[in-house]
């Protein structure tokens, strides 16, 4: 394909839009632009429950979201582009395979439905065979993967110099008029939820606030003033809950005491590693074997981690959650995971093992956990097909 990204100048217009990861990572696309891949991949697979922003993207936008993709590739030497949605969203992917006839080395990949398969590690195994390095980012095994919302903003940011002001925001749950809503960045999420008809007076106030995804994202903390919270430029989702919905419950037992109960019911079971999406890729992650680092050995953090290597393999987690939802005692390793990595970033460590030559699991087909698993135990199935609707704002 002739070269989209002339020289570095794209790259260099990425970077002054303002454009980072619209998926909720963050990553600043213009340092992903500056590399060099031989496949970029549109990822539009949004395995998050309830979550639809990626939808209305592809729907609403899928012309830019492939010379977005074109771009990226001409940045990077890319030979292939890749747009990866799921098999069941029939009209995104009928969407953009109509975008993506326009460019000859750009493809459509339907993808199955479980989860996590939106994590950029698990894509790039599924569309390219290829295992990214345990610890390791897409370029080191020749991808670059986008988010499709990221593409959009890539698209606005070479064609139109125009900076990142906007962000499409699902709003589910206990609200009115639930929908994906275009939003200005920096308008608060008060202001999303009245777009959204206000919250059901069935809540009575008692109200809980989850931002981003069910699986991965962070509960607000009671009493949060809304009007106070912006939208931002990762944000991809508002889930207002009741207050005492398992999900919120989860989020806000402290450190403390999530250290007692592993010490008290972890029955190291290892369904945490069995069913460890990284885990099934070759990387030498073991939750079971951090709880019991934590349960039985109980070191100190920070203090104490060079001297308890398998607790620093929590660096190669990427806090899907799956380990939290298949424990059958109820504990949550991923939690444990994310409170190790923040010590490991505090004491400035890094995992040293060995990467590279990982052998994926041979079971791993069969334990993808389906979507709808996924929603049916997170006690969403009301929420999961009400977000549809694209609004401007």
């Amino acid at each position: 394909m002739s070269n989209v990204c002339a020289g570095t100048t794209d790259a260099d217009r990425i970077e002054a839009a303002g454009v980072v990861g619209a998926g909720g990572a963050g990553f600043p696309t213009h340092i992903k632009a500056r590399g060099a891949a031989d496949v970029v991949i549109a990822n539009g697979v949004e395995c998050e429950p309830v979550l639809a922003k990626d939808k209305a993207v592809m729907r609403a936008r899928p012309g830019d979201v492939a010379y977005g993709l074109a771009v990226m590739m001409g940045c990077v030497g890319a030979s292939r582009g890749v747009i990866a949605v799921k098999r069941k969203n029939s009209r995104e992917v009928d969407a953009m395979k109509a975008a993506a006839r326009g460019y000859a080395d750009v493809a459509v990949a339907e993808v199955g439905d479980y989860y996590p398969a939106g994590d950029e590690h698990v894509l790039v195994y599924e569309l390219t065979g290829r295992v990214v390095p345990a610890g390791g980012i897409p370029l080191q095994a020749g991808a670059v993967v986008s988010n499709v919302e990221t593409l959009l903003n890539v698209a606005n940011a070479v064609r139109d110099g125009a900076s990142v002001t906007h962000k499409y925001v699902t709003v589910a749950g206990e609200v009115k008029r639930p929908g994906t809503f275009r939003a200005l960045v920096g308008a608060s999420l008060a202001q999303l939820i009245e777009a959204a008809g206000g919250v059901r007076e069935s809540l009575g106030g008692r109200l809980g606030v989850l931002l981003d995804g069910p699986m991965m994202g962070k509960a607000l903390p009671p009493g949060q003033d809304l009007a106070a919270v912006p939208v931002t430029k990762t944000m991809s989702g508002v889930i207002l809950l009741p207050s005492g919905h398992p999900l919120l419950a989860g989020r806000s037992k402290s450190m403390e005491h999530q250290v007692r109960l592993a010490r008290s019911a972890c029955v190291q079971c290892t369904h945490c590693t069995d069913l460890c999406p990284r885990r099934l890729l070759g990387h030498p992650l073991r939750p079971h074997l951090i709880m019991r680092n934590l349960g039985y050995m109980r070191p100190r953090l920070p203090q104490d981690l060079e001297r308890y290597p398998e607790l620093m393999t929590a660096a190669l987690c990427s806090e899907c959650g799956v380990c939290n939802l298949v424990c059958p005692m109820g504990l949550a390793p991923g939690y444990m995971n994310a409170v190790i990595k923040r010590a490991m970033a505090e004491a400035r460590l890094k995992w040293t093992g060995q990467s590279g030559g990982e052998i994926v699991h041979p079971a791993r087909p069969g334990r993808l956990m389906p979507s709808s698993r996924i929603v049916a135990r997170l006690g969403l199935a009301k929420y999961a097909t009400t977000c549809e609707e694209l609004v401007e704002l």
